[in-house]
């Protein structure tokens, strides 16, 4: 399938010690694309973010989401405009309920894309926290 990177995720690369990065495999219909996940290693334990990139549900994104404190994500539009290689809010929802997700960022919002409203419908299938991102926003891991 075009745009598809099959295969394993990527190993993980040491950034400096304690803090770590691994690629995972996302679909976007326009080409390759990758989605990341950060460890962090503590004394007080681990802190994690994943990062989607442009995707569709695949098992990339799945395996990078899976227990994740921070699931910064993409929503570009709302469920009734679904385009392949994006993400909506329901589908958002079901992944970060599936993946036991801490809290969801939302990024790559897209004009018919309502923040608040999108927000809300993921509330409808995910009992953690959902931020809408802004542009400059700050969010502690």
């Amino acid at each position: 399938m075009k745009g598809r990177i099959d295969g394993a995720a990527g190993d993980w690369i040491l950034i400096k010690k304690g803090l770590r990065l691994r690629a995972f495999p996302m679909l976007h219909g326009s080409g390759p694309a990758l989605g990341y996940r950060i460890e962090e290693h503590t004394s007080q334990g681990i802190r994690t973010l994943a990062y989607t990139g442009d995707t569709d549900l695949c098992d990339g994104l799945r395996e990078m989401a899976r227990d994740v404190d921070l699931l910064l994500c993409e929503c570009s539009f709302p469920d009734e405009m679904k385009l392949p290689g994006h993400l909506t809010p329901s589908e958002i929802g079901g992944l970060a309920a599936e993946c036991d997700v801490s809290r969801v960022v939302l990024t790559h919002l897209y004009p018919p894309c309502d923040p608040m409203q999108a927000a809300e419908t993921i509330r409808m299938l995910f009992d953690g926290e959902v931020i809408p991102g802004e542009d400059l926003m700050r969010v502690e891991v």
